[in-house]
Formats: C-alpha cells, sequence, structure tokens
C-alpha cells in the first residue's frame, strides 16, 4: 500500500510540532547550552538573606533543589521556600519576629530575567522588620 505525499509530509510536520513543543517546554538548560544559572545555597547572614529550596518553576512543581539550577533565558517565575532563618543574624528581633523567625516560612514567587553567561544569586530576605515583606530577592548578580 501506497502512502499518499500529503500523509507522509502531515505526518512529518505533526512529529516536529510534538517534539518542537515538548523541547521548548521545559525551561531547564545544560551548562553547554546558552543558558543562566540560579544559586540559591549561599547566605548571606549579615545582610539577613538566607538560603531558598526551589519548589516550581513558571508554575510547574518540580523535585525541590537546594544548590543551583541552569535555566534557559528569559522570564521565568520560580516558587521558592526559606530553607531556614538564622534568628540570630536578624538584628533587633522581637518576641513575634523571632518566632516567625524559626517557623517553615510560605512559599513566595519571585520573577526573574535569566541572561545567558550570568549568574543570579538568591535568597530570602528577613531584613524587614515586618516578617510580612520577607521575601525572595535576586541579591548578585555576575558573570560565570
Amino acid at each position: 500500500m501506497k502512502i499518499p505525499p500529503n500523509f507522509r509530509l502531515a505526518a512529518v510536520l505533526a512529529s516536529l510540532l510534538i517534539f518542537c513543543g515538548s523541547a521548548g517546554a521545559s525551561p531547564f538548560a545544560k551548562p553547554s547550552e546558552p543558558s543562566g544559572v540560579i544559586i540559591m545555597d549561599t547566605p548571606r547572614p549579615a545582610q539577613q538573606i538566607f538560603p531558598v529550596r526551589l519548589v516550581k518553576i513558571d508554575g510547574v512543581e518540580i523535585p525541590p533543589r537546594k544548590q543551583g539550577v541552569w535555566l534557559r533565558p528569559g522570564t521565568h517565575r520560580l516558587r521558592l521556600v526559606a530553607e531556614r532563618i538564622d534568628a540570630d543574624w536578624t538584628g533587633g528581633l522581637t518576641a513575634r519576629k523571632r518566632q516567625v523567625a524559626s517557623q517553615p516560612q510560605k512559599s513566595r514567587e519571585l520573577v526573574v530575567e535569566v541572561e545567558p553567561g550570568k549568574k543570579d544569586y538568591v535568597g530570602y530576605d528577613s531584613s524587614d522588620a515586618d516578617p510580612k515583606n520577607w521575601g525572595p530577592v535576586v541579591w548578585q548578580v555576575g558573570k560565570l
């Protein structure tokens, strides 16, 4: 049985669309590809910035990551959770702020612009007097 040329062309195009769609859907990249890296495990206790754990990227849940992740260039929404806020470094703590620091923190979203060849250091900023204003921040951007 001979397959009509139009059917073959349609099958090839459908395969390409499926391949391109699935390849483009992942925000992750390899270091050898054009990419940037998000570093999450470098605390800055003197500035009251603590490590975070990544739990979602662009609305999709992922296995939690604590160290670093290579991402494709572009805008990404990261859902992050504070790993541990060290109350000893959080200056001028009231009893309420110390209690909040010792509890697990809610996840918060941070939008980052990933640039190729750059590394973004991300942490959980607990420097504000009001714990409601605590959340993830990019505290430094550097070259790879």
